[in-house]
C-alpha cells in the first residue's frame, strides 16, 4: 500500500521541478521581464508622490485585471467594488484639496469611530484600508513570487498614498503638521 504523504511529497517536487524549469524558458523569461517592468513602473508611480497618480495607476491596475485576469465571479464582484470604490475617493481626494469644500466633510465625521485621532476617516481613507486588505488577500493566494512582488509593490503604493492623503486632510484642516517625535518617530 502507497503511502499518500510520501505520493504529495513526490508530486510537489515534481511540480517544483516542472516550475524551476518553466521558469528557464523563453516564454519564462519573457514573464520574468515583464513583471521587472510592472514593478519599475509602480516604482515610478510611487516616486510622484502624487495621490492622484498613485490611485489613477491602481485604477489602471484593477480595470486591467477586471478585463483580462477575472476567473471567478467573487473576483469579478471585487473588482467591480475596488473600482467604484477607488472612484469615490477620487471625489473625496478633489474635495480634500479645497478646504471649504472639505470641511463640509470634515462635519459629516464627528463620532469618534469615523475618526483617526483629528482626521476623518473619510471615503479615500476607507478605501485606503480596505483595498489593502484586499491586496494581502490577494497575496494569499497561490501566485508566483513575481506576482506577489507586484503586489508588495502596489500595496506599498497605497501605504504611501494614504500618507500624502493624510497630509493633505491636515492642510485642509489647517492640523499643523506632526513634528517626527509627537509622530513617535526619530527626529
Amino acid at each position: 500500500m502507497n503511502d499518500p504523504v510520501v505520493d504529495l511529497t513526490f508530486a510537489l517536487a515534481n511540480r517544483h521541478d516542472a516550475d524551476q524549469e518553466r521558469s528557464r524558458t523563453p516564454a519564462g523569461l519573457k514573464h520574468a521581464a515583464t513583471a521587472q517592468g510592472v514593478t519599475n513602473a509602480l516604482t515610478w508611480v510611487a516616486r510622484t508622490d502624487d495621490v492622484g497618480v498613485i490611485l489613477d495607476a491602481e485604477l489602471a491596475a484593477l480595470q486591467f485585471d477586471l478585463d483580462h485576469r477575472v476567473n471567478s465571479r467573487g473576483m469579478q464582484a471585487s473588482l467591480t467594488t475596488a473600482i467604484g470604490d477607488l472612484k469615490i475617493a477620487r471625489v473625496t481626494l478633489e474635495l480634500v484639496r479645497c478646504p471649504d469644500d472639505y470641511a463640509t466633510v470634515n462635519r459629516a465625521y464627528l463620532r469618534d469611530r469615523s475618526r483617526v485621532g483629528p482626521l476623518p476617516r473619510d471615503e479615500a481613507r476607507q478605501f485606503f484600508r480596505s483595498h489593502y486588505a484586499r491586496l494581502l488577500n490577494q497575496d494569499k493566494a497561490g501566485l508566483g513570487y513575481r506576482e506577489k512582488r507586484i503586489l508588495d509593490y502596489r500595496r506599498g503604493n497605497l501605504t504611501r498614498a494614504e500618507r500624502l492623503y493624510k497630509g493633505l486632510q491636515r492642510r485642509a484642516l489647517g492640523i499643523p503638521e506632526k513634528s517626527p517625535r509627537e509622530a513617535g518617530r526619530r527626529p
